[in-house]
């Protein structure tokens, strides 16, 4: 049985978080408002992704607080329930977001190359 050439899947794993005092946006920011878009509710999005209705809230507010200012449209629920929507600036926030994250990926696996190519692991 052949060995695999397991240096050609390895690479370095980068987790990106916009932070002040701590962090407030990142990968699980980014897929509660990205669910919360699809699906126009916060408690819809919790739901989708696995988290708390409470816990999702805290995010929103966190981030809404971090960068002072409103990142999520609402409506408060009724007869009909209530609704929420992506702020466009909660939009230009994601797209630079994933700007930076595809720029810092890009640095971090040119730097694997430097440093751990050609370099064996057998």
């Amino acid at each position: 049985m052949e060995e695999l050439d397991r240096s050609r899947s390895l690479g370095p794993a980068v987790k990106l978080m916009l932070a002040g005092e701590i962090p407030f946006f990142g990968p699980g920011t980014i897929k509660l408002f990205e669910q919360i878009d699809r699906l126009g509710s916060v408690r819809g999005a919790c739901e989708a992704t696995g988290i708390s209705y409470s816990k999702g809230w805290k995010m929103i507010s966190r981030a809404e607080k971090a960068l002072n200012c409103r990142l999520v449209d609402r409506q408060q629920g009724g007869k009909n329930g209530g609704a929420a929507a992506l702020t466009d600036t909660c939009r230009e926030v994601i797209r630079r977001y994933k700007e930076l994250e595809a720029s810092v990926r890009e640095y971090a696996r040119a730097e694997y190359e430097k440093v751990f190519g050609g370099m064996s692991f057998s």
